[in-house]
């Protein structure tokens, strides 16, 4: 009871902490994520986004001179080519969005995508906590696991990542989420016998 109870009160402070806390409404900062993810279910990898006429008109290096695109809206931090524009943030949150996307069609911003990616991490991390303490710790008292466990989800970076959950913050949460996600399977394949 108490490892969940904890595990909640964790949660809700990463829901205050994302939505700065405004609990029912979530600011809005970036949807890269979505649009990678709207791409990929359509066959391609190139967004859909149209970069302005005026931006493909350059040529060579003018168009890398900041005030030469002033007053022309661009695609912040993408990457332009042939006339159109990708990403270049690993591709697995997108991959994850776009089977959760054949189910939930409204866009999802990277603010939702970095909370549940940082939530899963927590979630697994504390699994990876609780499986070494029952196999190898088992005389550590319930406390000093409390204590791992609120430690491993309120130390930092982990909320602080939800202040500002832009594209940058899902890429490395989701990263992060994989990898943690990875080392419980890993931790928890010990106890099986070997084919």
């Amino acid at each position: 009871v108490g490892f969940g109870a904890l595990s909640v009160a964790v949660i809700l402070y990463y829901i205050w902490c994302v939505t700065i806390g405004l609990w029912a409404q979530w600011p809005y900062e970036t949807n890269y994520y979505d649009l990678q993810a709207t791409a990929f279910r359509h066959g391609h990898i190139a967004l859909e986004v149209q970069p302005d006429p005026k931006l493909l008109s350059f040529k060579g290096s003018d168009l890398y001179e900041p005030s030469n695109r002033e007053g022309i809206p661009v695609l912040w931090d993408a990457t332009l080519y042939k006339g159109k524009y990708y990403l270049y943030w690993g591709p697995a949150p997108a991959l994850f969005l776009a089977v959760v996307k054949l189910f939930y069609t409204k866009e999802v911003g990277d603010n939702v995508l970095t909370f549940t990616f940082l939530s899963g991490t927590f979630i697994f991390l504390t699994l990876i906590i609780l499986e070494l303490w029952k196999k190898y710790y088992p005389e550590v008292p319930r406390w000093a696991i409390l204590l791992a466990i609120a430690f491993a989800g309120l130390l930092n970076p982990m909320p602080y990542i939800l202040f500002e959950p832009r594209i940058y913050e899902a890429a490395i949460i989701g990263a992060q989420f994989f990898l943690i996600f990875g080392t419980y399977w890993l931790v928890t394949a010990f106890d099986r016998p070997s084919a």
